[in-house]
């Protein structure tokens, strides 16, 4: 999920003032909001800039580089309105090589194959959880 904070970034910012020049100004925080929630089109503005960014640099897709995550076959996303107004999206990434759906479902039915094995050590080592306690 690609979510940025458009009332804290300099560039929303300044698409969302009057300015014409670019210029890193103190403002408070109530100024920062107000600017941003009344003009949701330069919020759409910056957000799609964002996007872009993140496809062309992170993913790798129509630049000179490999992604972050390899060679990108393709992407498919979907854009949501949070609670407070600001958009976010969600994003599927298909990456050359990789297995298939079929390829996966094969290899985790195969009873001599390792690769149930070694999906599962993958996933206790990336996805951990933590529960906080607070003894008073």
């Amino acid at each position: 999920m690609l979510s940025p904070a458009d009332s804290k970034n300099l560039i929303c910012l300044y698409f969302a003032s009057s300015d014409t020049e670019f210029e890193i100004k103190t403002r408070s925080c109530n100024k920062h909001l107000l600017l941003v929630a009344n003009n949701p089109v330069a919020c759409a503005c910056f957000f799609d800039f964002m996007v872009n960014l993140f496809i062309k640099h992170v993913l790798g897709v129509n630049s000179d580089h490999s992604g972050l995550y390899g060679d990108t076959s393709g992407y498919y996303g979907t854009v949501k309105q949070q609670g407070h107004l600001t958009l976010h999206l969600h994003m599927l990434i298909w990456i050359k090589g990789s297995l298939s759906p079929d390829e996966v479902k094969r290899h985790l039915s195969d009873p001599t194959s390792d690769f149930k094995q070694c999906l599962i050590e993958y996933l206790e080592n990336v996805h951990v959880g933590d529960f906080l306690t607070c003894l008073k």
